[in-house]
């Protein structure tokens, strides 16, 4: 699940009878080009027992033996959005929406500050974040991204909201 900690788990499960299953959910095109990334990936990949990927796409990406030992498993997304709105511009809310955990990867301080420059130009918009904070780091990262809102002054334009199991309502 990951370049790195899958050439790891390749390495780790060498000459051992376990069952390895490898996770590509993010776009393989973007892995490391180098000669030795694209080697290892062809030559020590195939010792997986499944490849799952997020997309044909993903999938295309690698050998057809690679794949025929994949299965794709998409992200979860219902079938039943709401329609898109209709009408003019002036008449939409204008949300910006970000719905993930929060955690320090997800660099949603970046999120927030990259917004507050659109927000600038766009005074009508504002930003809703929404997701929980699972552990005591990103507990932690919460509370910093609190902090970076009132340092902005953003309150009423930046919120973050709990997790919703029902995100598109």
């Amino acid at each position: 699940f990951l370049d790195y900690p899958i050439q790891l788990a390749l390495l780790a499960t060498s000459g051992l009878n376990n069952k390895l299953i490898i996770s590509e959910r993010g776009n393989p095109q973007l892995h490391d080009a180098s000669i030795n990334a694209s080697y290892f990936i062809q030559n020590h990949y195939k010792r997986a027992d499944c490849l799952v990927f997020q997309t044909k796409g993903a999938a295309s990406y690698y050998s057809n033996e690679l794949q025929n030992k994949g299965i794709i498993i998409p992200n979860p997304i219902t079938g039943n959005l709401p329609a898109a709105v209709q009408g003019s511009y002036n008449t939409r809310q204008k949300v910006v929406v970000n719905f993930c955990r929060i955690s320090r990867e997800k660099n949603l301080k970046l999120l927030i500050e990259a917004f507050i420059d659109f927000w600038m130009l766009h005074k009508d918009f504002t930003l809703q974040i929404i997701g929980d904070a699972n552990n005591s780091d990103s507990q932690i990262y919460l509370k910093e991204l609190y902090t970076l809102i009132e340092n902005y002054n953003m309150k009423d334009v930046v919120s973050i909201h709990p997790f919703s199991a029902d995100i598109h309502k």
